[in-house]
């Protein structure tokens, strides 16, 4: 009885390890929960946050915003091969592709700063800069961005002074801050390029805002704490997870 015993405890103890093994069949994770992937998986850097896959799907980019080194990673989706990475002083969530897949914008953490990296060759060229401010201590720090390449603007959300900033591509100035009155967390803009979608993570709402009013017309509640988003190809649903109830507000 005590070897079982015995035995019984090693085992659970070898399978409690967390693994990073891209091979494993079940990967878990340090707060115990576990992973198993459909298909397979690639190694990547520091708390990779967000990933956004460039129209055409040729590339994907994945910002990485841990305690470590800090980078952006372009990825060819079918090879699985990491093709660069540039490293980031400070960074936090927010990426954004023009609809020409030629430039990936980066949200710049609490440097208050947005890079815009042009990408030719899958090649990371040096990054323009779209200043929201001065750094840290002043509080801005951009996190989601949508591009609206239309009008060519670009949409950015804060989560320590609670904004809507809109930028001008061509001068790289501020046109208008909105304030939100909660921490943001994403944004994206809809098909028909009229509203941008908004999720509060400190205030459990969507926001509904009209880009030609410069408004919010509509506020919708959610679960706790409201972050990545996405919407149906046909306009008619927006997808909203939330962090702290496991669950997708439609």
């Amino acid at each position: 009885m005590a070897v079982a015993l015995g035995l019984l405890a090693a085992g659970t103890a070898a399978a409690q390890v967390p693994t990073n093994d891209p091979k494993a069949a079940s990967i878990l994770l340090p707060n115990g929960w576990s992973l198993t992937p459909a298909g397979t998986s690639l190694p990547l850097g520091d708390l990779p946050l967000n990933m956004q896959l460039a129209p055409g799907g040729r590339l994907l980019a994945v910002t990485n915003n841990g305690q470590s080194t800090q980078k952006v990673q372009l990825i060819d989706p079918t090879t699985e091969k990491l093709l660069d990475e540039k490293t980031i002083a400070k960074s936090w969530y927010g990426l954004a592709w023009s609809p020409a897949a030629d430039r990936l914008y980066v949200a710049g953490g609490n440097d208050n700063i947005i890079l815009a990296y042009p990408v030719a060759r899958q090649k990371f060229g040096q990054p323009d800069t779209l200043r929201l401010g001065k750094a840290w201590p002043t509080k801005i720090s951009p996190v989601g961005l949508a591009v609206d390449a239309a009008r060519q603007r670009l949409y950015t959300v804060t989560k320590e002074d609670n904004a809507l900033y809109v930028l001008d591509l061509n001068t790289k100035r501020t046109l208008s801050r909105l304030d939100l009155e909660h921490e943001a967390y994403g944004c994206l803009l809809a098909p028909d390029g009229r509203t941008l979608y908004i999720t509060l993570w400190g205030g459990q709402e969507l926001l509904a805002y009209d880009i030609a009013s410069g408004r919010i017309a509509r506020r919708l509640a959610t679960e706790s704490h409201p972050n990545d988003l996405i919407q149906s190809k046909n306009g008619r649903y927006v997808f909203v997870a939330n962090a702290n109830d496991n669950s997708v507000s439609v």
